[in-house]
């Protein structure tokens, strides 16, 4: 019932992909019904579309039948970014992976787009690790846990308008690792044992290698 277009500055389509999408009913206060005053039901859908993008896309739109549903053209200039925090850690600065690193940026876009970020890290520029995906804020408490620790770790920020995408390092920083974590798996608490019957002792532990039983 529904088909995603893609056109040029033409109107031209460039590709077309019809989709379905399955609603849920709930209630909602404002939205009005005649036997509830001052509240309704309302049918929600959420969908991801995953498609080819021609090199000459410009425009995007939505249509039930004959209706145009939404539309978003391609704005002119990707957005900027900086990070701010963490600053690389020349002077010996290090921070510790079992506590809140305050992970800051700035970002603006020319053509005043809504923006949206994502982050990973690594420890060496290779292998990356993601962060959250889909945040708004330009800010992010980061509390790194048993990732691999660094003396020289990066942040990658991904800011994108919904379009255009522009990717940005932070300075190298000094991660040190998180503390081990030992738990004790077994005996559980409060079990009792009969003196001469075999007891089964199990540990567990977490550290920046993994875990280890």
């Amino acid at each position: 019932a529904y088909r995603l277009k893609l056109l040029d500055q033409g109107g031209q389509i460039l590709h077309e992909h019809p989709f379905g999408v399955s609603f849920q009913t709930s209630f909602d206060d404002d939205a009005g019904h005649p036997d509830e005053p001052g509240g309704g039901t309302v049918h929600v859908s959420s969908f991801s579309l995953l498609v080819p993008v021609p090199d000459a896309f410009s425009r995007a739109e939505i249509h039930k039948g004959n209706a145009l549903l939404w539309a978003r053209s391609v704005s002119a200039n990707a957005p900027q970014a900086q990070f701010i925090s963490p600053a690389g850690s020349p002077a010996g600065t290090v921070f510790k992976a079992d506590e809140v690193v305050d992970v800051r940026w700035s970002a603006s876009d020319a053509d005043g787009d809504s923006l949206q970020f994502a982050l990973s890290y690594s420890p060496d520029g290779d292998a990356w690790f993601d962060l959250p995906q889909y945040l708004l804020e330009r800010f992010y408490g980061w509390t790194p846990g048993f990732v691999p620790p660094s003396p020289a770790g990066l942040l990658r920020l991904r800011v994108s308008d919904g379009f255009n995408t522009r990717w940005v390092l932070s300075e190298p920083f000094n991660l040190a690792p998180a503390a081990p974590f030992a738990s004790i798996a077994h005996p559980p608490e409060g079990q009792s044992f009969h003196e001469g019957h075999p007891l089964d002792l199990v540990g567990r532990s977490m550290t920046a290698d993994g875990p280890s039983a």
